[in-house]
């Protein structure tokens, strides 16, 4: 069944694309350009047709998806689900599924009240026709509603128990089962369950291997890779990652997905020491993610900040920079608290460069308040500003509290690093600095990991003197 209904989508899908591109012969069309031209002219091909219609504005949705354009869409389902003239004259299983995947997409805008109306009207179609509803598909998306509302545990029960559903059935494709594993890794890994992440996002990247379906194999290698960052396995995150930018700088398509692996780049490579590359990096995020959201939006500014903090690191004034952030901060009310501490550790280093140590230990205590509350992921990525506020204490002499941030430091890096990861051998070596008989030995070891001009390294050899 299910295969009948891809192949099906498929050639419908096809003959569509030959339309468009036979109405535009001569002119060079980019995948994206396709698309739109797709959807501007979906209704004048499809007018007597809305079963034909309705497929295929599911599979260009999809592929809306697939180059990161969630909003578009959105925008595509939206007049089909929100009109109940154009939702009853489908069959059951489309009018089950649109409303499914409209839920989905609403999901990723944080729009919940848009969510649970896709669910309600969606449990009633498979309720009234339990032959058409594909096992666990609407059981896992309420569970990621759940999940996203903050009633974590009953969201992952959900999610366990519908990705068993879908790994199970008959009616659901591999490619589908492999994107089940991968979300519920997604939701162990932003629960701080990292083994438990990296077990579901192995068996995904496996299926995706296994089917030859290179971009959802990149995106969850990519997801591997931000495990190892966490876990302090910083140069083969960066190889992971470059692989996938050389795919995606092949495939030619600006994407979310390419923008956003940008600025991992750029974290990683400034945490190994290379921060002049890692602002190019940053840079190139950042004009991505302007052309892909808009010059206003959160993501905006998220890079932006990525930008300012390795602008920072190698000694250029940022002042323009941290005016346009908080321009941004009013523009942006969905830039949630975790990005707001960001931003006020980047103001607080921008303090500390100039040695206005006070000011900046106020600016850096804020930062690491705000992310007190969060999530286990937030809470495991505090430690650096936390050295932060250990270094100042060293510099004004106040050996108690540097301590006391060291320790708070060895707690939050504890979180997801054993002994071998980077920030843990960080936080190690700076604890040994506080007994200077010890010190030499830990810049020594620091220098041989980061290099002797690392911001870190001359920052450690400082913190006794």
């Amino acid at each position: 069944q299910e295969a009948q209904l891809q192949s099906s989508r498929t050639t419908a899908l096809l003959n569509h694309f030959k339309i468009v591109f036979r109405e535009n012969a001569g002119t060079p069309k980019t995948v994206r350009q396709a698309l739109d031209d797709s959807v501007r002219n979906i209704n004048r091909y499809y007018a007597n047709d809305p079963n034909a219609k309705a497929e295929l504005t599911l599979a260009l949705g999809e592929f809306y998806q697939r180059v990161g354009d969630g909003n578009a869409a959105l925008q595509l389902l939206s007049p089909n689900v929100k009109s109940d003239a154009s939702l009853t004259q489908l069959p059951p299983r489309l009018q089950g599924e649109m409303l499914v995947r409209y839920a989905e997409l609403q999901l990723e805008q944080k729009n919940f009240a848009e969510v649970e109306f896709g669910l309600a009207k969606s449990r009633l179609v498979f309720d009234r026709n339990p032959e058409v509803e594909p096992e666990g598909i609407w059981l896992m998306t309420k569970g990621l509603l759940l999940i996203a509302q903050g009633n974590i545990k009953a969201g992952l029960v959900l999610r366990e128990r519908s990705t068993e559903q879908i790994l199970q059935s008959r009616k659901i494709s591999n490619e589908y089962k492999a994107t089940a594993l991968h979300n519920l890794a997604m939701s162990f890994y932003s629960n701080g369950d990292l083994d438990l992440a990296k077990a579901n996002f192995e068996k995904a990247s496996a299926v995706y291997q296994q089917e030859n379906l290179q971009d959802h194999l990149r995106a969850t290698n990519v997801m591997l890779a931000r495990l190892q960052v966490r876990q302090g396995d910083l140069k083969p995150a960066l190889a992971t990652y470059r692989d996938a930018q050389n795919y995606y700088h092949g495939l030619g398509i600006l994407s979310k997905q390419y923008a956003a692996l940008m600025l991992y780049i750029a974290r990683v490579e400034g945490r190994i020491g290379n921060p002049e590359q890692a602002l190019k990096d940053a840079q190139l995020g950042y004009e991505m993610e302007q052309k892909l959201s808009g010059p206003e939006s959160a993501g905006t500014l998220n890079a932006l900040v990525t930008v300012a903090e390795n602008a920072t690191l190698v000694g250029k004034r940022v002042d323009k920079e941290i005016q346009r952030i908080d321009h941004l901060l009013k523009r942006a009310p969905k830039f949630a608290d975790g990005g707001q501490s960001d931003v006020m550790a980047l103001k607080a280093l921008q303090l500390k460069m100039k040695s206005k140590w006070s000011q900046a230990d106020e600016l850096f205590a804020q930062a690491e308040l705000l992310n007190a509350d969060q999530s286990p992921i937030r809470q495991g990525m505090i430690w650096p500003v936390q050295l932060h506020r250990a270094e100042i204490a060293a510099r004004l002499g106040d050996r108690e509290r540097q301590k006391q941030a060291l320790d708070r430091a060895m707690a939050s890096v504890s979180i997801f690093q054993n002994e071998g990861g980077m920030g843990h051998l960080e936080v190690s070596l700076w604890r040994q600095c506080m007994t200077e008989h010890s010190a030499t030995n830990a810049v020594a070891v620091l220098a041989k990991e980061l290099g002797p001009e690392h911001h870190r390294v001359k920052a450690l050899a400082r913190c006794w003197d």
